[in-house]
């Protein structure tokens, strides 16, 4: 078993406690670079920069539901369900 973090999981990578697992998805698209590791440090830079805006699409693995989550929102505000 390995652990990482605080979470633990076996060698397949497998969940192995209660708690649920989750998708978390950020696209960016249309990023103008001269090679993908470019447009790769790019947009680590901007995450970096503007973490606070950024929203993110998370899906429970366990359920599939689909939430929106807002940075920039205070934390009891911040998830919202997703029903794209």
């Amino acid at each position: 078993m390995a652990i990482y973090g605080d979470e633990k999981h076996n060698e397949n990578m497998e969940h192995v406690d209660n708690k649920p697992t989750f998708t978390v998805r950020l696209e960016f698209t249309d990023i103008d670079a001269k090679n993908p590791l470019e447009a790769t440090k790019k947009i680590v830079e901007w995450i970096e920069q503007n973490l606070d805006d950024m929203v993110f699409d998370v899906i429970n693995e366990v359920t599939d539901e689909k939430f929106t989550v807002d940075l920039a929102e205070e934390d009891e505000d911040a998830v919202l369900p997703n029903n794209d």
